[in-house]
């Protein structure tokens, strides 16, 4: 009888840990970061950028940083929640080649919008993100 019941036992056991094993594994802690959808409208000089690029970098300059196309001037991305600090670019072909004859570009939008930045926003992990940006190009 013990040897039944031992026998048992250690079914049971294995029937168990067979049934639980497909759940590790599953669902775990993933390392891709929580994304919140950003948009907004940017203009230049009160009108809308027709095209460019909107920047969100971390102010604590950990994490990723999150980028989005402007088109018509409105702007969508997902992004990391926090304090970001913004950047926004926008080229033109400039009207003489380079000199190796290959296309130059000139900048639309200062520095002080993108490399030199002052532009900030906070990305919520709730609700809404709705963040427009008014730029001058002066």
């Amino acid at each position: 009888m013990p040897d039944m019941k031992l026998a048992y036992l250690f079914r049971t056991r294995i029937l168990a840990g067979c049934l639980l094993l497909p759940l590790t594994g599953c669902g775990g802690v993933s390392d891709e970061p929580v994304l919140h959808g950003v948009s907004g409208k940017v203009t230049l000089d009160g009108k809308p950028l027709e095209t460019g690029t909107v920047l969100f970098v971390p102010l604590d300059g950990k994490g990723r940083a999150d980028a989005g196309p402007v088109v018509k001037g409105e702007y969508r991305l997902k992004c990391t929640p926090g304090e970001k600090r913004v950047e926004i670019t926008s080229q033109v072909e400039a009207d003489k080649p380079a000199a190796d004859g290959l296309p130059d570009y000139k900048s639309l939008i200062p520095a002080k919008y993108n490399r030199a930045t002052t532009l900030t926003a906070t990305v919520k992990s709730t609700g809404e993100n709705a963040i427009d940006f008014a730029v001058t190009s002066k």
